[in-house]
C-alpha cells in the first residue's frame, strides 16, 4: 500500500477486501489506467498476475516481487 500510496499519480489508496493471501485495494488516481498500470510497472515492487480464463478488461492484478 505504502508503494501505491507514493505514486504521484495516485491520491488515495483504500482497502476494499483482505483475506489470507488476497488484498483488494481501491485507488482514485489523476491519470488514466494504462498510465497507471504503466507507472506501477515502473517501480519494479510490483509485478502483474495473469489470471487464467479471466476476460481481457478484467481488473488488473499484482503480487509483491519476491
Amino acid at each position: 500500500m505504502a508503494f501505491l500510496a507514493g505514486l504521484t499519480a495516485v491520491s488515495q489508496v483504500q482497502p476494499r477486501l483482505a483475506s489470507r493471501d488476497l488484498l483488494e485495494l481501491e485507488l482514485v488516481t489523476e491519470v488514466d489506467p494504462d498510465a497507471l498500470l504503466r507507472t506501477i510497472g515502473l517501480g519494479g515492487t510490483l509485478v502483474p498476475t495473469v489470471v487464467p480464463g479471466a476476460p481481457r478488461d478484467a481488473i488488473p492484478r499484482f503480487r509483491l516481487r519476491p
